[in-house]
C-alpha cells in the first residue's frame, strides 16, 4: 500500500503504490503481478528438481525402481530440451517429417486439375483427423467432455477451432498485415525455396492415401529475411481463408452462453450440414483403437458448420493445404525446436488464460517486450510442466505443500461456501425457487486441494510411473518427446468417451499458481502452486490467509453464479434453473457492472484511449467484487467466533 496517497483521487496507488515502487520493470514478462512472481519462485524449485547439473536434485532410495525410474524420465526430458546444439543439429527436419506424415492423405499435385478444385472429403476427413490426433487443430476439431444433459458421462463435440484471428482481429489492418508477413516469413524459413506440394505431372497417378514425398530441405541453416513471392502468395491465400472462417465464427459473447452451445447432430445430419468432410471417416480415425461413438454429437456452433460447408464447395484444393501445413507450422511443437529467429516468429507460449489467438499473441508480445531472450531453463522448465507436471509435482508438494496445509485451506474454502450460504437468503431479488438451487449447488461443490490424489496419485511413485509408462522419453530427442506428448495426452482424452466423468478429477498439475472453477463438474481446484506465500502459508495469520487466499476462494465459489457458471446445477446440467424474475434481476444487476467497467480506460501502444469490454470481463468482474467481499466477511464470522484466538 501507499498510505500516502488519496484513495479518492488515486485508488490504484493507494492500494497498490508499494508494489509499484518495489518491483523493477520485468525484462521477460508483459506484466509482473504476485502471480508471476510466485510462479517465478516455483519454477525456480522446479529446476532444482530436474536439473541435476545443480546439485540440489532429489535421490530417491535405490531400491525404490519407480521413484528413479520417475526421475530419469524428468532428467532426460529437461535435458533434451536444454541440448540446444542437438535440437539445431535436427533443425527442420522433424517438422518437415511431421508434415509429411499429416498432410499424407491430402496430395495435390501441382499445376494438376486437382489443385483447382473443391478437396475430396475423405482426404479432408483424414487429414483433419491426423491434426486432431497429434494435438494440433483444423477448421473443425472433436472433443470428450462430460455430456451438458447427462454430466456424469461423456459425450463426442464438435468445435469450431479453425480461423488464427477473432472477428475483433480484423479490424485491425496492421495486425493482419502483420500476421500475413508472419505466415510468408514462416514458409520461407521453413521450405526454403523447395514448393511443399508434390510435383507429379498426372494426378491420376496420386492414389488415395499414398505418402507425400518430404520437401527438400533447404542447405542454408539461418532465416533469409528475403522472402520468396511464392510464400507470399501462399500467405495472402491462406490469410483470405481464415479471414472467411474468422468472419463465420461465433461472437465471443455467445460462447459464454452453454445453452447455445449444446446442440444434438447424428453423423447424417453433420455430413448435410458440411458435405465437404466425411464425418463417420473423421470420427473412427481421430478416435483410439476400441471406442466407439454411439450417439449423437454436441455441435458448439450449428451456424459455423452451415457457413463451413459453401465455404469448403468454393475453396480450391490447394488453398486448404496450404491452410493445414500452415497450421502444422504454427501449433506444432517442432516449431518451437527448430528455434525460428524470435524476432520474426516468436514460438513461445503464453500459459495464461486470454481470448487472444496464438499467433496474435506472438504479435503482441514482439511489439511488446524488451528485446531480451527469455533465458532457456525458463522455456525447458515450463515444458516440463506441461508434459510432465505431475512427476514434477510429486517432489514439489514435498516440501512446498506439507500435510498440514490441506486441513487449513479447506477450513478457508469453507468457511467461503458458509458465508455465500448465509449470504444469499439475504438478496430479495433472489427467489425461493432460485435460492433452493442455489443453496444445493453450494452444499454439491466439489472442493480440491493441492494435487491429484487418484489417477495418477501426485504422492505415489508407483501411480505416477503407471500414469506415464506409455509415453516414452528420450534424451536425445527433444522434438520426439513434444510430439509423443501431444500424441499421448490426446489419446488419453479421446479414451474417455466410454468412461463415466469423474467429478473429483484433478486436471492440473500441483504447482500451477493459478485457480479454478469447472463449472461442467461443479468442481474448484486449488493447486500446491498458488498455496504459498504471499497468498497463504499455514503459519500465517489468519487475516492475512483471507486476505491473500481467501479473496481467490471467494472468487472461485463466485464463478459457479456468475453469467456463465448460472446455467449449470449442482452436478453440472446445463439447464436454466434460475427463475425469469430471478434472470430479470440478475441481468439488471449485472449491467451495472458493465457499464462500470465499460468506463475504465486504458492508454494502448497506439496512444489512443480503449475502454474495457464490462460485457465480455462481467464473469471475471462478478467474481472478482464476490470473492473480495465475501472473504472480509468470511474472517470477519472467524474473528467473532474467536476473539481471543492467536491467528
Amino acid at each position: 500500500m501507499n498510505p500516502k496517497a488519496d484513495p479518492c483521487q488515486d485508488f490504484s496507488q493507494f492500494a497498490c503504490g508499494g508494489f509499484y515502487d518495489k518491483m523493477p520493470e520485468p525484462t521477460d514478462e508483459m506484466s509482473v503481478d504476485y502471480f508471476g512472481i510466485l510462479q517465478e519462485k516455483n519454477s525456480q524449485a522446479i529446476r532444482e528438481i530436474v536439473d541435476p547439473t545443480l546439485g540440489k536434485s532429489p535421490t530417491p532410495p535405490k531400491n525404490d525402481k519407480a521413484a528413479l525410474a520417475n526421475l530419469k524420465k524428468l532428467h532426460d526430458f529437461f535435458a533434451s530440451c536444454m541440448d540446444q546444439q542437438a535440437i539445431s543439429k535436427v533443425g527442420r527436419q522433424p517438422l518437415l517429417h511431421q508434415i509429411k506424415s499429416i498432410l499424407s492423405p491430402f496430395p495435390v499435385p501441382s499445376g494438376s486439375s486437382t489443385a483447382t478444385t473443391p478437396a475430396d472429403k475423405k482426404r479432408v476427413a483424414r487429414t483433419l483427423a491426423e491434426l486432431s490426433k497429434q494435438g494440433l487443430t483444423g477448421f473443425v476439431q472433436l472433443e470428450v467432455g462430460p455430456d451438458p444433459k447427462e454430466p456424469l458421462r461423456h459425450v463426442l463435440g464438435v468445435v469450431e477451432s479453425g480461423a488464427s484471428l477473432t472477428k475483433e482481429d480484423l479490424k485491425d489492418p496492421e495486425l493482419l498485415k502483420e500476421w500475413e508477413e508472419q505466415i510468408a516469413h514462416a514458409f520461407q524459413v521453413v521450405f526454403g525455396k523447395e514448393e511443399p506440394i508434390m510435383k507429379n505431372k498426372d494426378d491420376k497417378k496420386v492414389d488415395e492415401g499414398k505418402k507425400t514425398p518430404t520437401p527438400k530441405q533447404p542447405d542454408d541453416t539461418k532465416p533469409n529475411m528475403h522472402v520468396d513471392k511464392q510464400w507470399k502468395d501462399v500467405a495472402k491465400d491462406i490469410v483470405i481463408f481464415e479471414k472467411q472462417l474468422a468472419a463465420m465464427s461465433t461472437a465471443t459473447e455467445d460462447r459464454f452462453d452453454p445453452l447455445k452451445n449444446d446442440n444434438r447432430r447424428t453423423v447424417a445430419q453433420l455430413s448435410e450440414l458440411v458435405p465437404g468432410i466425411d464425418w463417420a471417416l473423421f470420427i473412427s480415425e481421430t478416435l483410439p483403437k476400441g471406442v466407439v461413438n454411439s450417439r449423437p454429437v454436441v455441435v458448439e456452433s450449428p451456424s459455423y458448420l452451415a457457413q463451413l460447408g459453401p465455404l469448403l464447395q468454393k475453396t480450391k484444393a490447394q488453398t486448404l493445404r496450404n491452410y493445414f501445413i500452415w497450421k502444422v507450422i504454427s501449433g506444432s511443437p517442432a516449431t518451437e525446436a527448430l528455434m525460428i529467429d524470435h524476432t520474426h516468429m516468436h514460438t513461445h507460449r503464453d500459459h495464461r488464460n486470454n481470448n487472444h489467438s496464438t499467433i496474435t499473441n506472438n504479435i503482441i508480445r514482439t511489439s511488446s517486450l524488451p528485446d531480451t531472450d527469455i533465458p532457456r531453463w525458463k522455456t525447458c522448465v515450463q515444458q516440463v510442466n506441461d508434459n510432465l507436471g505431475d512427476l514434477a509435482g510429486h517432489y514439489y508438494i514435498q516440501t512446498a505443500f506439507p500435510g498440514n496445509s490441506r486441513p487449513t485451506v479447506l477450513s478457508i474454502v469453507d468457511s467461503l461456501l458458509q458465508t455465500y450460504k448465509r449470504a444469499f437468503p439475504t438478496l430479495q431479488w433472489l427467489d425461493k425457487t432460485t435460492l433452493q438451487g442455489a443453496l444445493l449447488k453450494l452444499k454439491d461443490m466439489v472442493r480440491l486441494m493441492g494435487y491429484s490424489t487418484k489417477n495418477p496419485d501426485v504422492a505415489s511413485s508407483k501411480s505416477l510411473q503407471t500414469h506415464y509408462k506409455d509415453l516414452p522419453i528420450s534424451r536425445s530427442d527433444y522434438f520426439a518427446n513434444l510430439n509423443q506428448h501431444a500424441i499421448w495426452f490426446t489419446r488419453q482424452g479421446m479414451s474417455k468417451l466410454n468412461e463415466p466423468v469423474d467429478r473429483k478429477h484433478f486436471f492440473t498439475y500441483p504447482q500451477l499458481v493459478n485457480a479454478f472453477y469447472n463449472p461442467s463438474a461443479n468442481q474448484i481446484l486449488f493447486p500446491a502452486g498458488i498455496l504459498q506465500r504471499p497468498f497463504f502459508h499455514v503459519d500465517n495469520p489468519e487475516y492475512v490467509n483471507y486476505g491473500g487466499f481467501g479473496v481467490v476462494a471467494g472468487h472461485e465459489v463466485g464463478h459457479g453464479f456468475d453469467n456463465t457458471g448460472r446455467f449449470y446445477d449442482s452436478i453440472g446440467r446445463v439447464h436454466n434453473w434460475w427463475t425469469n424474475n430471478t434472470i430479470k434481476a440478475f441481468d439488471k444487476r449485472s449491467q451495472c457492472l458493465i457499464d462500470q467497467y465499460g468506463s475504465y480506460t486504458i492508454k494502448g501502444p497506439d496512444n489512443k484511449e480503449h475502454h474495457v469490454d464490462g460485457k465480455l470481463t462481467l464473469g471475471e468482474n462478478i467474481a472478482d467484487n464476490g470473492g473480495l467481499k465475501y472473504s472480509f466477511r468470511a474472517w470477519q464470522y472467524r474473528l467473532k467466533s474467536d476473539v481471543n484466538g492467536k491467528k
